[in-house]
């Protein structure tokens, strides 16, 4: 009898054992299909993290043409910089100008190149994205055409107490101008249109109560320029040599940009940057023109030989008068002229 009673209960539970809060076997189940969806969520959640994408993290550092930049090249490239490298970024010209947007090898910059040429005297905004910065720059055109000719104008950029001069670079400029015969820098258009521009640069001085080329150096000849954005204009650089006091000096990298009044009458918004070897004057004037410098706060660097001894020269000249009857000699040879070899 008891055997029965025994076999009847192992029937009754199929196997399991009893439970006394709740039906028989009900706990058991649930526990193990808990553990079996527990291992699966897991799996899944650690394989998406894995292919999760770094961040972009790039911002833009600089924009070209720069914001408030004025005279701007009417064929002239928008260009973007970025802190670091990226795959995708974009820029937009307002006023419907369309163009083509490329990312630069390395993919540290971006370019825009307008489908046509901007239009004379107007103001754009250029907008550059990329990952989550956003710059813009607003720029204005060069001015309108000219309506004159300018061949054979010669401009005068006077070095001497013109208030519309400033030496940016050296701070002794003044000075060493002063040291020196010339007291202008003259620029003659041979020619120009709406293509191309030819530019021939001398030194000058006062003679006769009038500002004439100055016979002891030659003539600096520039190789003909792009002009599709007159009145603006850019020449050089070149290496030129100059001759004042007898003293020959060369300055390296010379180059000048600007505009032109609309009738002519004036070169304005000149700059002119070079590298002034001062050795030849540190001879001829008997003074250390380095040691000088740097008691201003300037600081001689080394020439294209190696040896220091070349400043940097920049200068802004917001307007040089055309000289009417003034012509540079473009083949003026300073070696035939009587006042200059005795």
């Amino acid at each position: 009898m008891l055997t029965s009673l025994l076999l009847l209960l192992a029937c009754a539970t199929d196997g399991k054992p009893v439970d006394d809060t709740g039906p028989i076997g009900t706990d058991g189940d649930a526990d193990t299909d808990t553990d079996a969806d527990t291992d699966t969520d897991t799996d899944a959640d650690t394989d998406a993290d894995t292919d999760t994408e770094p961040a972009c993290t790039a911002t833009i550092v600089a924009m070209s043409p720069a914001n408030g930049e004025l005279d701007v090249a009417l064929d002239a490239p928008v260009v973007a910089t970025f802190s670091e490298p990226v795959t995708a970024a974009d820029i937009t010209l307002d006023g419907g100008v369309t163009g083509t947007v490329t990312l630069g090898d390395g993919g540290t910059f971006a370019t825009f190149i307008p489908d046509g040429g901007l239009d004379h005297g107007t103001s754009y905004s250029a907008s550059a994205t990329v990952c989550e910065d956003t710059a813009v720059a607003t720029f204005t055109t060069s001015g309108e055409e000219l309506s004159v000719d300018l061949t054979e104008r010669t401009y005068d950029i006077e070095l001497d107490d013109d208030s519309d001069l400033t030496w940016v670079a050296p701070s002794v400029g003044t000075f060493l101008a002063g040291s020196l015969a010339t007291t202008s820098i003259l620029f003659m258009v041979e020619s120009a249109d709406t293509a191309q521009i030819d530019m021939v640069g001398a030194a000058g001085y006062e003679f006769r109560g009038a500002t004439a080329q100055y016979p002891c150096t030659y003539a600096i000849d520039f190789d003909p320029a792009p002009f599709t954005s007159h009145p603006a204009y850019a020449v050089g650089p070149l290496d030129t040599e100059m001759q004042a006091n007898g003293i020959k000096f060369e300055i390296y990298d010379l180059a000048v940009t600007g505009t032109f009044a609309e009738d002519g009458a004036t070169a304005e918004d000149i700059v002119l940057t070079g590298l002034l070897d001062t050795r030849p004057l540190a001879e001829g004037l008997g003074l250390d023109v380095c040691e000088l410098a740097t008691s201003f706060g300037d600081t001689c660097v080394d020439c294209p030989d190696g040896e220091t001894g070349c400043l940097a020269v920049e200068i802004h000249d917001e307007r040089a008068p055309w000289r009417e009857g003034l012509w540079i000699d473009v083949d003026q040879d300073p070696t035939t002229d009587r006042f200059c070899t005795e």
